[in-house]
């Protein structure tokens, strides 16, 4: 007769192999080199490619910068965004349709208070997404 731990252990290691066979959607970096934020009353502007049902995580923080908050000023429409610390999480929706949202980062830098509003526009599509390389507007 097995011993209850065996008998309790069966149906644990069962469940968490189906578990495993369910695809998992890692969530990457959204942009690789993004436009950086000085803290200094600026708007910045980032493009994200996901695909639909597709997940990034974007950090806020570069090396001379402390944060002290990041604020949602306006929601996704068909994703969700969450923030965790000084960085973001976004999960596109099952639309098609390019989405966008706002974001204030409060805090120091260099010691000196200042905030960034960044102003992210997500491009839905079929294809294979890849993260992008923030290129300096040409003038």
């Amino acid at each position: 007769m097995p011993s209850y731990s065996i008998r309790i252990a069966f149906p644990v290691i069962t469940f968490l192999i189906a578990a495993c066979q369910t695809p998992a959607r890692a969530g990457g970096t959204c942009i690789l080199r993004p436009e950086p934020i000085r803290l200094r009353s600026e708007i910045v502007n980032w493009n994200i490619d996901l695909r639909q049902g597709e997940e990034c995580v974007q950090g806020l923080r570069w090396s001379t910068l402390l944060i002290d908050q990041v604020l949602v000023l306006n929601q996704p429409k068909f994703g969700r965004i969450a923030i965790n610390g000084p960085s973001f999480r976004y999960i596109a929706g099952s639309s098609n349709e390019s989405d966008t949202f706002r974001l204030l980062v409060k805090g120091s830098a260099l010691r000196v208070q200042g905030e960034t509003t960044i102003e992210a526009t997500i491009n839905i599509s079929d294809a294979p997404s890849r993260t992008r390389r923030w290129e300096p507007a040409a003038h």
